[in-house]
């Protein structure tokens, strides 16, 4: 598996593949999804479905085009509350003025540090911010920055083609880190 097949199973095991009913409809209406689900789970290579198929990656990291309506998917779904999300944490930053290395909420189980008034498919929605968020698109960031120049030019160009780049929060001074299993603002 690669370190997408990672990113994709968390949510499609934990919320739609150990639950009875949505397993169901994952069944039913994308069974490819619910097989790979199942192989993903799978201790050892469990691809009947694919006796001739080698396990390779696909070459020069190229998008399979089968995948390309599901990223799109994600960024039509993900992307347009992110800009409240992190115009939140923008502000909060701003008027709140945290230490460097303060804990993120004033208790380690506080998951969000407020509300924040979107739309998701067009519907007005209240949805928490979550600092947590920052964290693991930040690592994403932190990947980006680690390639050579062309390389991540071409990540976001990749990126930009299904409008995900608006999932990464560029330009900020501050960021989301874990220090003794606690997040903590730094800045810098």
């Amino acid at each position: 598996p690669s370190i997408a097949d990672y990113g994709l199973i968390a949510p499609l095991f934990a919320h739609l593949g150990r639950d009875p009913v949505p397993a169901e409809i994952m069944k039913k209406r994308a069974p490819r999804v619910y097989r790979w689900v199942e192989r993903m789970n799978a201790p050892g290579l469990d691809v009947v479905e694919y006796p001739d198929t080698a396990a390779e990656f696909v070459a020069d990291d190229a998008i399979p085009q089968s995948l390309e309506p599901f990223l799109v998917y994600m960024a039509e779904d993900m992307c347009p509350e992110l800009p409240d999300k992190l115009a939140f944490f923008d502000d909060w930053i701003t008027t709140q003025r945290p230490a460097d290395g303060a804990p993120v909420a004033d208790k380690p189980h506080q998951r969000q540090l407020g509300s924040v008034s979107t739309h998701y498919r067009g519907e007005p929605i209240e949805v928490g911010a979550e600092p947590y968020l920052l964290y693991v698109l930040q690592r994403a960031v932190d990947t980006l920055d680690g390639l050579d120049d062309a390389a991540s030019r071409r990540v976001m160009e990749t990126l930009a083609r299904f409008g995900l780049e608006r999932a990464l929060p560029l330009g900020r001074d501050y960021r989301v880190a874990r220090e003794n299993n606690i997040e903590v603002w730094r800045f810098g």
